[in-house]
């Protein structure tokens, strides 16, 4: 895959009403992204998403983890173990469902057990599952506690955050719902956020795509009320979506910390040269943050 920046702006941006989709320079815009800014800052968030080998997938039968809190809270109150282990197997019961229906029963079997084991490669520890559903109900939940604790400094660090467009949505309308949903951040009222910083353009198997990259200061938002109560109490904090925990759109990022420029490259290559090819082995190509950054630094 290659990719290259350049600057745009939203005179660019047409409407394809054979397709529903906004292009750029006749490339369709798939994404928007958002560096968060506090006087000229960058405000680094902790994403759900974790850093994983292709052996801990395999092993675990899934692209990431689940995780869930041991004390878990929902989006109103505190949900006891009983609740939480049930709301859990009752998930876990129904994607193996939808597994084995679209890719077979073996692969059923391998996220079933993947699911009760808490495997990762500095805890290479794999369980005998017995052939016993209330031990085996057991087992996914002690293990999804446990992994919260051995993927927990794999969290992707994410300075600018990323959103997917929808068909017929125009970019500004993205990022309203990125800064909405992964800041909890409304646009204040009349305020502009029409300044494109710069186009990533990037060129794969599967076509050419864009993603628009924006700059909102602190001073151009005001808490969302909306996705605040969205969030609620809860504390699930995992990319595999469990409903009954609360709105994954709403739990996607937390723990955000102002940082200068420098500091935000030097923890980016930290956490490459820890996790990726260099490191522990782990498949960074769906991360992407160090490369946007990098690109995004010529037009600070």
């Amino acid at each position: 895959m290659s990719a290259f920046t350049k600057k745009v702006t939203h005179d660019n941006i047409v409407l394809n009403e054979g397709d529903g989709w906004y292009y750029v320079d006749d490339v369709k815009i798939t994404g928007v992204a958002v560096r968060r800014t506090q006087q000229g800052k960058t405000i680094v968030y902790t994403e759900n998403r974790v850093a994983m080998t292709k052996n801990e997938q395999t092993k675990l039968g899934s692209k990431q983890p689940y995780m869930i809190p041991q004390s878990a809270f929902g989006t109103e109150n505190f949900i006891t173990y009983q609740d939480a282990k049930d709301a859990l197997w009752e998930h876990i019961t129904q994607k193996c469902r939808e597994v084995s229906a679209e890719k077979g029963p073996r692969d059923a079997v391998a996220l079933m057990r993947g699911m009760c084991n808490p495997y990762s490669e500095e805890h290479p520890v794999e369980w005998i599952v017995p052939n016993d559903k209330l031990v085996a109900k057991e087992m996914i939940y002690w293990a999804s506690v446990m992994r919260q604790t051995l993927y927990k400094k794999r969290h992707f660090l994410m300075p600018i955050l990323r959103e997917a467009l929808k068909q017929n949505e125009h970019p500004t309308a993205g990022l309203v719902r990125l800064l909405k949903e992964e800041c909890r951040e409304d646009i204040k009222s009349g305020v502009s956020i029409d300044h494109i910083k710069f186009a990533y353009f990037r060129s794969s198997s599967r076509g050419d795509t864009a993603m628009l990259v924006y700059d909102v200061d602190s001073s151009k938002v005001e808490p969302s009320i909306e996705a605040i109560n969205q969030k609620g109490k809860s504390n699930y904090f995992c990319a595999k979506a469990i409903p009954y925990f609360g709105n994954n759109d709403f739990l996607e990022t937390k723990d955000p910390v102002i940082m200068e420029t420098g500091k935000v490259s030097e923890m980016l290559e930290q956490f490459a040269n820890t996790y990726g090819e260099n490191g522990l082995g782990c498949d960074l190509s769906r991360w992407g943050a160090d490369k946007l950054w990098s690109e995004s630094l010529k037009y600070m």
